[in-house]
């Protein structure tokens, strides 16, 4: 199938070497786009690298990518997911395939905020918005080398035994309390397979202590601790960013475990929208990303002959003559895929979409 999606980044130009760079708001994404990474997963041999000081050069491009796997985050339309509405102040949703929550954000200004996520961080089968409290700065502009920030918060869920398929159970409250220590510990250049470019590098380490509180008959109606909490967690995660954009074009994370992932860029798209040749009218797939069902807009649908959806490896998941109008993808797994048609005339076209 031929694919027409516009590339943001045929507009990444190598930086001079070992420039210093500083970013702002004015860098952010744009909505309705995606970065695209390969995923070298856990090196072998394993992946090091310098941690400090102004004269770094770091090599991705010696990596080896999992072969048929990519990573890809979207930044939305806060206004198109649904709970959405409960953070009017957000100007970005992001998303990354695989995860389980939308991440809210408010870029503008001095800072970049997050403000909480859409999700079911208990297991309850019902995504709904959780806030953060307070919002806690993840930028501050100008963010460059040197940059420090620390900050406080948590969030809490409230919900009922049954819910979490505990009946004998009233009530549940979930809490998770969370310290964020973030600085810009290094700058140099990172060299990718697009080419080399100027870049600073981003330390992360995050701490949060757990707490389940339970409450019900067989508690004689006192909140007690729910069983296997407290619990806490400990990682630390590196970001490569460069004067483009504000999002990152490499990461490694760490936890308990040691290195776990590790990705870097590969290329920015933007999403959702396709050329079809036989009227130059426009193909959008909404919502996207999608819950339950796909709606398909700008198409002549009698035009179609066979319309077909793939994942990310090609392998052919549904197809169909009719239906069009409403798709039903709720039995698909979390992830990316593409949405493609044939027309009467021979002619294909595809949209990228993600189901969560």
């Amino acid at each position: 199938m031929k694919t027409s999606y516009a590339s943001l980044f045929l507009v990444l130009i190598p930086g001079l070497a070992l420039s210093q760079i500083s970013l702002d708001a004015t860098m952010a994404p744009p909505v309705s786009s995606s970065f695209i990474y390969f995923d070298a997963n856990v090196p072998s041999p394993p992946f090091t690298f310098n941690k400090n000081g102004t004269t770094n050069t770091w090599d991705f491009s010696v990596l080896s990518p999992v072969v048929g796997e990519e990573d890809t985050v979207f930044f939305l339309d806060p206004a198109t997911i649904s709970g959405g509405g409960s953070f009017p102040s957000a100007t970005h949703a992001t998303y990354e395939n695989g995860d389980e929550t939308i991440n809210m954000m408010n870029i503008s200004g001095g800072n970049l905020n997050f403000l909480g996520f859409v999700g079911d961080p208990i297991g309850t089968g019902t995504n709904s918005p959780v806030m953060a409290q307070p919002p806690v700065i993840a930028m501050n502009f100008p963010y460059t080398f040197g940059n420090t920030i620390n900050g406080n918060t948590f969030y809490e869920v409230f919900t009922t035994g049954a819910a979490i398929g505990q009946p004998t159970i009233d009530s549940v409250r979930f809490k998770s309390s969370l310290i964020i220590n973030t600085e810009v510990i290094a700058s140099g250049d990172i060299i990718l397979p697009s080419g080399t470019f100027a870049s600073i590098l981003e330390q992360k380490i995050n701490s949060s202590i757990d707490s389940a509180m339970m409450k019900g008959a067989t508690t004689g109606n006192q909140w007690v601790m729910a069983p296997g909490f407290p619990s806490s967690s400990l990682d630390t995660s590196y970001y490569w960013y460069t004067d483009q954009s504000l999002q990152h074009v490499a990461h490694a994370l760490y936890d308990d475990t040691g290195l776990h992932d590790v990705h870097y860029f590969k290329e920015m798209l933007t999403t959702g929208v396709n050329t079809i040749k036989e009227n130059a009218s426009a193909m959008i797939a909404y919502p996207n990303p999608v819950q339950d069902f796909l709606g398909v807009k700008g198409l002549n649908f009698e035009s179609v002959k066979e319309w077909s959806i793939t994942n990310i490896d090609g392998q052919l998941i549904m197809k169909g003559t009719s239906g069009l109008e409403r798709l039903n993808v709720l039995g698909l797994s979390a992830g990316t895929y593409l949405f493609g048609i044939v027309s009467e005339n021979g002619h294909s076209s595809s949209i990228r979409f993600v189901k969560y």
